[in-house]
């Protein structure tokens, strides 16, 4: 997606500084009462999505792995928020959002969900992005950035609890 970023502003001034974190948080949470049992009831359902997010992407690999394509399916975009909203009130059918939503999602709706995992074996990269004239112009406070983010996980790798107390 920062190849997205950078074309959508016309910016090739872009540069990843680092990549900081892997993540699997993503999964797709359908309402039952819509008649879905399994990932092939997707067909023809509404499905929220934040669009040009690594959910997007989830979604389409997710459901290629059942052998459809995301034009089997209604997308619905929606920023995060909006879709704790939508699937909530039954405005869709289904799903593929990141914590805290997920869990927002469960308290609502109660029992009336399935869920599956929506990345398999493909975590997302969360990477650090800057422009390169920012990095050259701040060589040193990027630096000391990177070094704090550094110490910042030694800190919570040595002090698991105390981490999670702060």
């Amino acid at each position: 997606y920062v190849s997205f970023l950078a074309n959508s502003k016309n910016d090739a001034n872009l540069k990843v500084v680092a990549s900081i974190a892997e993540a699997k948080t993503t999964e797709l949470l359908a309402r039952k009462d819509r008649g879905i049992s399994n990932p092939e009831d997707l067909v023809g359902k509404k499905i929220g999505v934040t669009q040009f997010s690594a959910g997007h992407f989830f979604l389409g690999t997710f459901l290629s792995q059942y052998g459809l394509k995301l034009g089997d399916v209604q997308l619905v975009f929606l920023n995060p928020s909006e879709i704790v909203k939508a699937i909530t009130k039954g405005e869709i059918d289904a799903a593929l959002t990141w914590e805290p939503n997920i869990y927002k999602i469960k308290e609502a709706v109660g029992n009336n969900f399935i869920s599956w995992p929506g990345q398999k074996d493909q975590p997302a990269n969360i990477l650090l992005v800057s422009r390169q004239d920012w990095l050259k112009d701040n060589g040193e406070t990027a630096d000391k950035f990177l070094r704090a983010l550094l110490e910042a996980e030694e800190f919570i790798s040595s002090n698991t609890e105390e981490a999670k107390l702060l």
